[in-house]
């Protein structure tokens, strides 16, 4: 009689798993997702190691409504990598998350999302297996969610109960037809919010976002944590609204000693350091002037056990005034050689804008500045972006270097000078776009040949070359783009030079 009753129960509560009401939203807690899908987008768009990888889904405040409560996400500016067919490339100041502006979880069930454009997005939580609903009208016709089944599903760590909502498209007469949602599967779990989603501001955009285990919010001892023999090499590059440039200049530090203040508030390093700057010299001859510098210094960083950014990616910061458009983003660098996260932090003051919220993002706002930091790597890019005022935009990045044994990224061998200033598979050509002539930086030790050829694969040039550098005269070729090779019996190595 007991295996029975146990039985009954069993059957009970698996039987009636779908007419428990899955809440799709999880108050008070950020939770961090990351983009997994997009068929939609063109190639190069939304790359995994640009902007704004992970996201972060967070309600932080909610109202009553009628026969249910509204959730509010927190205020965040629109991607610029993220573009709406119609909609020009802007930013929204206190605009919405890839969430929409807000959520209306009802009391019977249904849940209402929004996209960019106001359209409402219906997931309904007490379904049951086999149950169907019109989850988003398009012009023609519709896209209809369907609950296939529910079943236990670990994502991100976390073992739950969920739902499996697969979406389908149909025309105005009921027929199925092709749209990019298609086979897209929305996972539910019961407590803990969506496993797998889309970003509903983007729909019918079927941007894909999963669930991921949590990222750290770093603290100001974590970002500047580094140790003895620590080693980091910067390049440093300006470019003018021409692009054109002088060539880069390098500096490499090493960690000698490692100190705390007194108050343990601050942390004190000592480096040596090497610093390598060129100068594009064109008498007698175009050749480059490199003058070398070296020493020990002291940095000292102000740290603390708090964190070091005060709110989570994507939100608004408005330091000054609303023309100040100011937020912090997160992505996850992944190589054979290193991986870690990046913590970037933008600021921009915009000029122009349409309607009443959203500025343009032409890429050549008055003012830009991007700021990137790793943990245990501290400052690892610092960009100004002054093109419409100052004529130039200066960056300063970490190309290579060795935490704990680890190297990552291309060193480069200062104290030999222009020698070896391209000592890895690459070619360096001073200037780009050249006028009449231009300096070809050849690889360390090589020997070999040169042709430049136009972009039907003509060859315009050949030469036997070796040394460190050669000069490329362009005097006789017309405007534009050619490929460049060097070759000999180990390596080729190819770069563009542009005749202007």
């Amino acid at each position: 009689m007991k295996k029975i009753i146990s039985a009954w129960i069993l059957f009970f509560i698996f039987s009636n798993a779908g007419a428990q009401d899955y809440r799709v939203i999880v108050p008070a807690l950020p939770q961090f997702y990351e983009v997994t899908y997009n068929p939609q987008a063109p190639p190069g768009w939304l790359n995994f190691t640009t902007w704004s990888q992970v996201k972060v889904a967070y309600f932080d405040s909610s109202e009553v409504i009628t026969n249910g409560t509204r959730h509010f996400t927190f205020n965040t500016w629109r991607d610029t990598n993220i573009m709406i067919s119609g909609m020009v490339d802007c930013a929204l100041e206190n605009g919405p998350s890839w969430l929409g502006q807000h959520i209306d979880e009802m009391g019977n069930g249904s849940n209402y999302f929004f996209n960019a454009n106001g359209d409402s997005i219906l997931v309904r939580s007490n379904a049951q297996p086999g149950d169907s609903w019109d989850f988003f009208h398009l012009d023609n016709g519709k896209i209809v969610a369907r609950l296939d089944s529910i079943t236990f599903a670990t994502q991100a760590g976390i073992s739950d109960s969920a739902m499996y909502i697969a979406l389908q498209a149909y025309d105005s007469t009921g027929a199925p037809v092709g749209n990019p949602s298609n086979g897209l599967n929305l996972v539910l779990s019961r407590s803990h919010g969506f496993f797998t989603t889309i970003a509903f501001r983007e729909f019918p955009n079927p941007v894909l976002m999963s669930l991921r285990e949590p990222v750290p919010m770093p603290s100001k001892a974590d970002i500047y944590d580094f140790d003895v023999n620590d080693q980091f090499e910067y390049m440093h590059i300006c470019y003018d609204p021409f692009f054109n440039h002088p060539p880069p200049d390098y500096q490499y530090y090493k960690i000698l000693a490692k100190n705390f203040s007194a108050g343990l508030d601050s942390v004190i390093y000592t480096r040596q350091y090497i610093g390598l700057h060129l100068v594009y010299n064109p008498n007698p001859s175009p050749h480059l002037d490199s003058t070398i510098t070296a020493g020990i210094d002291t940095v000292v960083y102000a740290v603390s056990a708090n964190p070091f950014y005060t709110v989570f990616p994507e939100e608004n910061l408005y330091p000054t005034d609303s023309s100040m458009l100011n937020n912090y983003t997160l992505r996850e660098e992944i190589s054979p050689s290193c991986n870690r996260f990046v913590y970037s932090s933008s600021t921009g003051y915009m000029g122009q804008f349409t309607g009443d919220t959203c500025y343009v993002l032409n890429h050549f706002e008055p003012v830009f500045y991007v700021k990137e930091y790793s943990p245990g790597l501290g400052l690892i890019k610092d960009e100004s972006n002054l093109l419409s005022i100052a004529m130039d935009d200066c960056m300063t990045r970490l190309i290579w270097y060795n935490k704990g044994g680890q190297a990552c990224g291309t060193f480069v061998n200062l104290v030999t000078g222009i020698e070896s200033i391209q000592n890895s598979p690459g070619i360096s050509v001073y200037p780009n776009p050249a006028d009449n002539y231009c300096m070809v930086i050849l690889p360390a030790s090589f020997e070999g040949e040169l042709s430049l050829n136009d972009l039907a694969g003509r060859s315009v040039k050949s030469d036997h070359v070796s040394g460190t550098s050669v000069l490329l005269d362009l005097s006789d070729l017309s405007q534009g783009v050619y490929f460049l090779t060097l070759k000999n019996k180990t390596m080729t190595y190819n770069t563009k030079v542009i005749k202007r």
